[in-house]
């Protein structure tokens, strides 16, 4: 009797570990499956978020450059993007002059929705109305000089030979000095609007080029590379020498370093986007309407000009006998010798030294500028993004 009751004991025990070993090996199996629903739902999030950037980046880019400016709505417009897709709507927001943005992300048949409303209107270019903004200090030395209208939201400071032939605006409780004595200015109370920059529209094509192979590029000797309107993503550095033509007028978007010397010719309408510096050099020229963009520096030297537009996140460097005719957008200035014509934007604190020598020229500021707008133009609104359930 007793060995029986040992035995249904066992038995007993042997039955409750069993369940509790399936109860745990179901558990994680469950899971198991789980990740990779939790994983796509996770991209679909993102990829809703990406879905909002580009909404954002068709509304404040005219047709022109690529967009569809900001009268464009839409109940419906789907894009692949990485591992998935988004659709997004573009309708008026729920207060007047409002945009309200809906963007649904979707890996493998698993959805996000998120929403944004902007608020605002843009003004594009039209507050690029002087030869330097200055959204900080701004420090002349050496021997260049300023031709037009010059803005600071900080002291002025001018020394050695160094001159503003133009009116000078600056904000209530700054300076304008040169060498130590006080210049006429007009003072303010209120900033002019400042030309900003929303970098979605270079991230979504850096992004891009980093999905490809890794490996640097480099393209050498005499002849043409043809761009054919199309885009050349490099996730690497891109080396492009001798007496290359760069034709077809397309997009070269580079996650490292661009560099560009010898005697090259850059056709018309051509962006070059980097993730880190850009050099051109020797006496390359860049013609009408191009774009370069660097994450970090641009350095330009040589014979060359540079029509188009320049805007580096970090500085500019500059040197040779060449021009840049258009927008220069820096963070913190120039250094070089170098003649500027159209307009320069530093967005912090600037200092121009060396020979750097701009005259204001408002017709040579491209009509519209990927990502480049005024203060004061479309902007998220403060609370205006919520996930939708």
């Amino acid at each position: 009797m007793a060995r029986k009751g040992s035995l249904l004991f066992t038995f007993i025990i042997l039955v409750a570990v069993s369940a509790v070993l399936f109860s745990f090996l179901y558990v994680v199996i469950a899971r198991s499956r789980d990740i990779p629903a939790k994983k796509a739902s996770t991209k679909a999030f993102y990829i809703a978020e990406s879905g909002i950037n580009k909404a954002i980046w068709y509304l404040i880019t005219s047709t022109e450059a690529g967009g569809k400016g900001e009268a464009w709505r839409t109940a419906g417009t789907s894009e692949s993007f990485a591992d998935g897709a988004y659709t997004i709507s573009v309708l008026d927001g729920p207060s007047a002059g409002s945009i309200l943005i809906i963007a649904t992300g979707e890996v493998n048949g698993i959805t996000r929705t998120i929403q944004q409303i902007l608020s605002g209107g843009s003004s594009s270019t039209a507050s690029f109305d002087y030869a330097v903004y200055a959204n900080s200090t701004l420090n002349l030395t050496g021997a260049g000089g300023i031709t037009g209208p010059v803005f600071g939201k900080g002291n002025i400071t001018l020394t050695g030979a160094t001159s503003i032939n133009g009116a000078v605006t600056i904000m209530s409780g700054s300076t304008y000095k040169k060498n130590g004595v006080d210049q006429p200015a007009t003072v303010t109370t209120t900033q002019p609007p400042m030309p900003e920059i929303d970098t979605t529209y270079y991230d979504a094509l850096l992004a891009q080029a980093a999905l490809q192979p890794a490996g640097n590029m480099s393209i050498t000797g005499a002849g043409t590379y043809n761009l054919a309107g199309g885009t050349l993503y490099v996730n690497g550095n891109l080396t492009v020498s001798g007496a290359r033509r760069i034709a077809g007028g397309g997009t070269i978007v580079v996650t490292g370093s661009y560099s560009q010397s010898g005697a090259g010719n850059i056709d018309s309408n051509t962006k070059i986007i980097t993730g880190n510096n850009l050099t051109i050099s020797g006496s390359n020229v860049v013609n009408s309407g191009g774009l370069l963009f660097a994450r970090n520096d641009i350095t330009l030297s040589g014979a060359g000009d540079i029509t188009g537009s320049v805007i580096a996140m970090n500085s500019v460097n500059a040197s040779g006998a060449g021009r840049t005719i258009g927008l220069v957008y820096a963070q913190a200035g120039m250094s070089g010798a170098r003649t500027i014509v159209g307009s320069v934007v530093c967005r912090t604190a600037a200092t121009f030294s060396g020979a750097i020598n701009i005259t204001y020229d408002r017709t040579k500021i491209p009509a519209s500028i990927p990502g480049v707008f005024s203060k004061g133009g479309l902007a998220k609104e403060k609370g205006g993004w919520k996930e939708k359930k």
